[in-house]
């Protein structure tokens, strides 16, 4: 059924002398021979050739055809080339053919084209096709031979690929999202950072107006003056201890909420509330009403008035926003029951708080409000003042019916039997970025945090720690010290620390594993001391 091929002429051939080259048959070639020839060069074929007639049946086909297509060639020879196709082209290929014996015209010769195929169990198989025309002499309608690659591995990387850079293109999109967030933070910390500087340098300046303003006031009244002009005096008295009421608040506000020493460590809550009374006041917004019960003769608390105030500012400012312009806000302090804590709270009549968003309220850079007008870090703060003061916060809020937020400080009179437990956490890490993100997380959760050498917990209760040389002795040497004692692994670990409890970042790049992380790391702490 192959073409007739045309008859060489007989080859002469000779080596040279002392050649070890083979020489060729100087006879010619029977059609028989050509036949075999050409069937042999035929079925070194790697990809499948099949030669049909111009009615679509199969003349020839080399033996790479039952490789891919489950047909021996002597299957396929004499049926229609169809049974390799799949519907529709099955039954529209016989006409295709005698459109093309009709006109001419055909859109397949001399290229190639993916198709899909059709194997012998009947699974389908994309491939590509290349057909071209065979004229034979003495024939009047010609041959065609196509030349198969099967290409399903191509599409599976080809798929893989696609997928590949769609999730890398989702992961540029998150991490720039991240990025964005992070660069909006940075913003805010560093406008807060300004107001600070700002709220210092206010504070400052109307103290050395107010001196000698005082000055002059006591000066005056020491004079023999009309009672019109004492009445009038009075007034500007009581304007100047307003301002430097707002002075003294300003001052508190400034100083940073880490230095423990930048102020006594116990605060009595009257005599604080008449120094902060006026900032906090003006931090509500306008048309909202504010109110106070700070009873007097409550004990002392055992938390620097500095740091209770930037977690009140924190509190009032967070009921006015959830109130809006109208509402009420109300800034509470009671002493428990039994005695030994105070329970200081902020309340509003706003939209109250949903379970889940309760659950999350305190986690750093969580929050309800548009992106660029919170940080998420307010309430984490508020929960750091508390619990570096060995006491607690709460939340008592309900959709719909408003929201309590505050803090449970222990008195002073408890502390006089013993020290209180220092809230420790070491930090031995490489990656400078990483480092900073927990020491965030760990200051806001009450604990102190110091970086040690590798390798060495220290007095620490919670170790932080790269995966290096020698770190796995050291982990378990300080786990065996103290039932609370945890250890946070940075990376992906060897396998040995599998076999240790301790809690693993294995990427560090995913910020919501981390501070997850992270958080099961403080509970556990926690939930043992209790």
């Amino acid at each position: 059924m192959s073409p007739n091929l045309p008859q060489p002429a007989a080859s002469k051939t000779s080596a040279e002398p002392g050649s070890a080259r083979q020489t060729l048959p100087t006879h010619a070639l029977t059609q028989d021979e050509l036949i075999a020839r050409h069937q042999a060069v035929l079925d070194s074929t790697l990809d499948p050739i099949i030669t049909i007639d111009a009615l679509g049946t199969i003349l020839s086909a080399s033996r790479s055809v039952e490789r891919v297509f489950g047909y021996t060639p002597d299957e396929v020879i004499g049926r229609n080339i169809t049974i390799l196709m799949p519907q529709p082209h099955r039954e529209a290929h016989d006409g295709y053919l005698a459109n093309y014996r009709r006109t001419g015209e055909t859109n397949i010769l001399g290229r190639t084209r993916e198709f899909e195929a059709v194997r012998k169990d009947g699974t389908p198989m994309p491939i590509e096709l290349s057909v071209s025309r065979v004229d034979v002499p003495g024939e009047a309608l010609p041959l065609f031979t196509g030349i198969i690659h099967d290409i399903s591995q191509r599409r599976i990387i080809e798929a893989e690929l696609a997928q590949y850079r769609e999730n890398l293109e989702s992961a540029v999109v998150e991490r720039t999202r991240e990025l964005m967030q992070s660069l909006e933070q940075l913003r805010q910390t560093d406008r807060l950072a300004s107001i600070g500087t700002l709220a210092a340098g206010l504070g400052h300046d109307m103290n050395n107006v107010l001196l000698p303003m005082r000055c002059r006031l006591d000066s005056a009244e020491s004079m023999d003056l009309p009672e019109a002009a004492r009445q009038e005096l009075a007034i500007v008295r009581r304007l100047c201890d307003y301002l430097q009421q707002l002075s003294d608040g300003l001052h508190l506000l400034a100083l940073d909420p880490d230095d423990s020493e930048a102020s006594q460590a116990t605060t009595v809550l009257d005599e604080w509330w008449g120094q902060v009374s006026v900032l906090l006041q003006k931090a509500v917004p306008k048309h909202t009403r504010f109110e106070a019960a700070i009873p007097s003769g409550l004990p002392p608390v055992a938390v620097a008035p500095h740091r209770l105030t930037q977690a009140a500012l924190n509190l009032v400012v967070n009921a006015g926003e959830a109130i809006g312009e109208r509402g009420l806000v109300r800034i509470w302090a009671e002493l428990d029951p039994n005695g030994i804590s105070v329970r200081l709270g902020v309340g509003d009549d706003g939209r109250g708080m949903s379970p889940e968003v309760q659950q999350r309220a305190f986690d750093p850079f969580f929050t309800t409000k548009t992106r660029g007008l919170g940080t998420g870090m307010g309430l984490s703060l508020v929960r750091g003042v508390a619990q570096s003061a060995g006491g607690s916060v709460f939340i008592e809020s309900q959709p719909g019916k408003g929201t309590n937020i505050g803090l449970e400080l222990p008195v002073v009179e408890r502390q006089a039997g013993g020290s209180r437990e220092i809230r420790l956490a070491r930090l031995a890490l490489i990656d400078a970025r990483l480092s900073a993100l927990i020491e965030t997380m760990l200051r806001a959760a009450g604990f102190e945090v110091d970086h040690g050498e590798p390798n060495d917990p220290g007095e620490a209760m919670i170790w932080i720690v790269d995966p290096i040389p020698g770190s796995l002795d050291a982990a378990k040497q300080f786990l065996r010290r103290r039932a609370e004692s945890q250890v946070i692994v940075c990376g992906v670990a060897p396998g040995a620390w599998g076999r240790l409890d301790v809690f693993s970042i294995d990427d560090v790049n995913d910020f919501e594993q981390v501070r997850s992380v992270v958080r099961e790391a403080i509970d556990a702490y926690e939930g043992v001391l209790e």
